[in-house]
């Protein structure tokens, strides 16, 4: 009748090492009762069933999570451009162009809850470029570019802006 670990013998690592586990390894010195530390071969199930957790432990790769992919035209520390960033203002505008392009191909843009500057409607957008957080120049804190619904509203708000009648 055959043992348990007939089946099993040969497929140590340490039979195939130039150098085993430890010179005292089982698997290679048959008259050693110390065990291995490459295999699973020795021991109870419950010893062996530890042991083979062990190993796929410290064997299975650690799952790690991809990196976000970086906007490669987002300015100073992965940040959306700003207009403060550039001197010319036709570079910001293809800068901004290019950067929103990216995100939305991407999946990257994050959206939240607005209100319509014009009419009050609430939609769901991308987050607005703020100038500041109200404190530091006159804008008290406006977005850069109004936050509207439709191009009605946005040709609303700027006759209202511009003093023309709607």
């Amino acid at each position: 009748m055959k043992s348990e670990n007939q089946d099993i013998i040969g497929s140590c690592p340490c039979l195939y090492l130039e150098e085993p586990c430890h010179p005292s390894c089982t698997c290679v010195n048959g008259a050693s009762s110390l065990g291995c530390l490459f295999c699973c071969t020795y021991g109870s199930i419950e010893q062996r069933k530890e042991k083979a957790l062990h190993l796929a432990n410290k064997l299975r790769p650690i799952p790690q999570e991809a990196p976000k992919p970086t906007n490669p035209f987002a300015c100073y520390g992965n940040q959306r451009p700003h207009p403060m960033d550039f001197d010319d203002k036709d570079e910001y505008i293809v800068r901004i162009m290019k950067y929103d392009n990216w995100e939305r191909q991407n999946n990257q843009q994050t959206f939240v809850e607005l209100t319509c500057m014009s009419c009050g409607e609430t939609f769901t957008g991308p987050e607005p470029l703020m100038c500041c957080d109200g404190n530091q120049c006159g804008c008290m804190g406006l977005p850069i570019d109004p936050v509207v619904c439709s191009e009605e509203c946005y040709d609303n708000l700027m006759s209202k802006y511009n003093g023309s009648p709607s």
